[in-house]
């Protein structure tokens, strides 16, 4: 039958919970965001690699984990040279867990599956981590420019994904017409220029108080984070279309699983990290 609808008070009680629980991390700085963010990561993998066993898959699932929540927390400690060490040791752990192992049966997709899931949310979430660690990089000056700067750009990034998700949950059921992809066919183009044109507003309104950049820096940050959303959604829609589930979870009410309400954001924290990159010598 139809899925039941979300039950909005909800689902609204809970993200203004999680949005407090988020303001607070960034009010005391970068390594309760890190903490935060390991733990949200460390959630949203558990319900990739749970999921995966509808598909007959077995992941190794605790060095998943753990490699997941390395990798953001190196990530956010040491910078990208952290990145491929972690990503070394868990494959070193993975080939060593069967070579020693008493089964090898299906070794190979039992390790696909546990990279995937590990590049998946790890990976991509890691970059939460390296965006934190820009304020500890001298700028041009050499002068160390504060982990103040990582948390305002990782913030800006969230502000971008959540504006986004809003106004796009919003126009597309109030005005979306036109569909444009059979992953997930309750998406519409109305939806994603007004997500991403709120995306935009949202940086520029928050990045005039707490960002980095100029009036064009937070337009390219809010227009490249507002594309990179709706490619992070899909991406979710079409590996659970794969699994033949609705939501990856139900650990939150009204929103699904964790994975659910992150997913926008896997996709949006690479492209903020680099789109930081490129901006932030410039002005």
């Amino acid at each position: 039958g139809p899925p039941p609808p979300r039950n909005i008070p909800v689902a609204i009680g809970v993200g203004v919970g999680i949005a407090l629980l988020g303001v607070v991390c960034f009010i005391v700085g970068q390594w309760t965001v890190t903490l935060l963010a390991a733990a949200i990561l460390f959630v949203a993998a558990g319900e990739f690699f749970a999921n995966t066993q509808r598909l007959g898959f077995k992941p190794i699932t605790p060095v998943g984990l753990v490699a997941v929540v390395c990798l953001v927390v190196a990530a956010s400690a040491k910078g990208e040279p952290a990145l491929p060490l972690v990503l070394f040791l868990m494959l070193l752990v993975l080939f060593v867990w069967y070579i020693v192992g008493a089964s090898r049966a299906h070794a190979v997709r039992t390790m696909a599956i546990t990279v995937f899931g590990v590049a998946y949310v790890g990976l991509l979430g890691s970059f939460a981590g390296l965006i934190l660690h820009i304020g500890d990089v001298p700028n041009q000056a050499g002068e160390p420019t504060g982990t103040a700067q990582g948390v305002s750009i990782l913030l800006l990034a969230v502000v971008a994904a959540v504006a986004y998700d809003a106004a796009g949950l919003f126009l597309g059921s109030k005005f979306g017409r036109t569909t444009f992809t059979s992953v997930s066919p309750n998406k519409t183009l109305e939806g994603l220029f007004g997500g991403v044109a709120a995306a935009v507003i949202a940086v520029i309104v928050v990045g005039a108080v707490f960002g980095p950049f100029n009036l064009a820096g937070d337009v390219a940050f809010g227009l490249m984070c507002g594309f990179a959303a709706p490619i992070g959604d899909l991406a979710e829609s079409l590996i659970k279309r794969d699994m033949g589930v609705k939501d990856m979870g139900d650990l939150l009410p009204g929103h699904g699983g964790v994975l659910d309400r992150f997913d926008a954001l896997l996709f949006v924290l690479p492209v903020a990290y680099y789109t930081t990159r490129v901006l932030l010598p410039l002005g």
